[in-house]
């Protein structure tokens, strides 16, 4: 419904973090654009005839985002693939026009991609400039955790999640991602190292805790309404969902095994942040008539713009005087 469009407009449009990305160098709302161009030509564009035109076009989408972003390749071809699944079922697997599709898009892809990842592999050793385990000396987990009792990086994936603190790591993790997500680290007046929770940082949070869990509440009382059977929607939803949760999780391992400093880095999850706009939107719809959807829709555009309005006072009244040049 148009209702059901706007709001997911709002909740991406509106997002205090695009301020912050945007008063910065950085390659997130680039490759925001060239994952949700990719999701809009599959899903929507060239859903019902994937010709060598629509492979061109795809391909050159994924392989620009992957110059922006390599989470761009990751978010595109979780797309691609559950998109060819549910589409074709079991028949995906004798459905030769589909694997060719798939690889041509892929291999397009790959060529426009590959010679930013040559130059990173002949400068860095690695496909990817990105930090590697030891980093976590560096940038070491929250406080709340006994870092002195957690295993060095060098001792392996399996042996840090054997170990008792585990839990309390991936749990701050997930939860800094969530948090950071809505409002980069020190945005909207979040506490100080040592210091206690602001109300407005607290607010927001519970706020933003409450509508993700409600909106979840909608997705299961709609999928048990529907019973269970696939339609249409879902073969445009499920494909977003699939980016942003492979998105989410590829964010978490890093935080978790390479790099902490991501665990407060919502601006990871950006660019399949679509995915996750559209599974909010979806949820309200299930629990709202297109009334209340309406009324929801015109309260997010005011919140929203009411949130950039506190983003933009604190980035001149502290951020920028405290951290800025002098």
């Amino acid at each position: 419904s148009q209702n059901f469009a706007r709001l997911v407009v709002a909740q991406i449009a509106l997002l205090p973090m695009w301020g912050m990305t945007a008063s910065t160098i950085n390659n997130d709302s680039a490759t925001f654009c060239a994952v949700t161009i990719f999701l809009w030509l599959l899903l929507v564009k060239f859903k019902d005839n994937l010709d060598k035109r629509a492979c061109l076009w795809l391909g050159l989408a994924m392989g620009l985002g992957g110059l922006c972003k390599a989470t761009a390749l990751l978010c595109d071809g979780a797309a691609l693939a559950l998109f060819l699944l549910m589409r074709d079922g079991k028949g995906i697997l004798k459905n030769k026009v589909a694997w060719q599709s798939a690889l041509t898009i892929l291999l397009i892809g790959i060529v426009v991609v590959s010679p930013w990842h040559i130059r990173s592999m002949l400068l860095y050793g690695t496909w990817t400039p990105l930090p590697q385990a030891a980093l976590l000396l560096v940038f070491p987990p929250p406080p709340a955790i006994p870092t002195e009792l957690l295993p060095p990086p060098s001792a392996g994936k399996l042996v840090f999640m054997a170990h008792p603190a585990f839990v309390s790591v991936l749990a701050s993790a997930n939860w800094r991602m969530f948090y950071t997500l809505w409002a980069q680290r020190d945005w909207l007046m979040q506490r100080t190292p040592d210091g206690p929770i602001e109300p407005v940082q607290g607010a927001l949070y519970l706020f933003f805790a409450a509508y993700t869990l409600a909106a979840a509440i909608g997705i299961v009382l709609r999928w048990r309404r529907e019973n269970h059977q696939p339609n249409e929607a879902r073969l445009i939803l499920y494909p977003c969902y699939s980016a942003f949760v492979l998105t989410w999780l590829t964010v978490l391992q890093v935080a978790l095994f390479m790099h902490w400093g991501w665990s407060e880095g919502g601006r990871y999850l950006l660019p399949a942040f679509v995915g996750f706009s559209l599974f909010l939107a979806r949820g309200f719809q299930g629990l709202m008539s297109e009334r209340g959807l309406s009324a929801l829709t015109n309260f997010w555009f005011v919140f929203g713009i009411v949130l950039n309005g506190l983003s933009l006072w604190w980035l001149l009244s502290y951020l920028n005087p405290t951290f800025g040049p002098k």
